[in-house]
């Protein structure tokens, strides 16, 4: 039999992982240059967001000024965005001339900052692939403990962290600053 294997791309598998892991919003990821990384503080400064500008999809403040803040990470979110760093600067030399970016995480082929789509479409490609493969492999998925997938909006894994830390106790105030919520009510 045929089996193919695939792998996520470094650069989406950290656009996932923040959106779970930190809440972030799509606009506020996909704005995140090197510079908003603190590695040694393990924090990432949420300044601003790509959004609909009258130049069309561009840099624009964030939400709201509460959405303004700093989010601690983990040691293995460290880990991942060391190796992303390490193969984003080998890619950039790679590409010498070339390169059109201005230090955004999250990239064209070019260089130059991702669309503002791309995430969502890549997300959605990928949940139907797992979910044809369980449906295609059913013994092996259930040995496995495999289900499908619900296909969710992008913007489900930032309400996935706000479940998580709730899961583990964090006070509604806490997740609602994590989340950079104007309220806690919306929280």
């Amino acid at each position: 039999t045929y089996n193919r294997v695939s792998t996520v791309p470094m650069q989406y598998r950290v656009f996932y992982a923040l959106s779970i892991f930190c809440g972030f919003r799509k606009g506020e990821t996909l704005a995140l240059q090197w510079s908003d990384i603190d590695f040694k503080k393990r924090e990432i400064f949420i300044s601003k967001a790509v959004g609909k500008t009258e130049h069309g999809f561009d840099l624009k403040e964030p939400k709201n000024q509460v959405s303004i803040r700093k989010v601690p990470f983990s040691d293995s979110l460290l880990k991942l965005l060391t190796e992303y760093k390490e193969e984003y600067d080998r890619y950039r030399k790679e590409l010498g001339s070339e390169w059109r970016g201005e230090d955004h995480l999250f990239i064209r082929r070019d260089g130059s900052r991702m669309g503002q789509c791309t995430t969502y479409q890549y997300f959605v490609s990928h949940l139907r692939r797992y979910n044809r493969w369980v449906e295609e492999h059913p013994e092996l998925a259930a040995a496995e403990g495999i289900a499908p997938l619900p296909q969710i909006p992008l913007h489900g894994l930032r309400h996935s962290c706000a479940t998580l830390l709730n899961y583990l106790d964090v006070n509604i105030i806490d997740i609602s600053k994590y989340l950079g919520h104007a309220s806690c009510s919306t929280t």
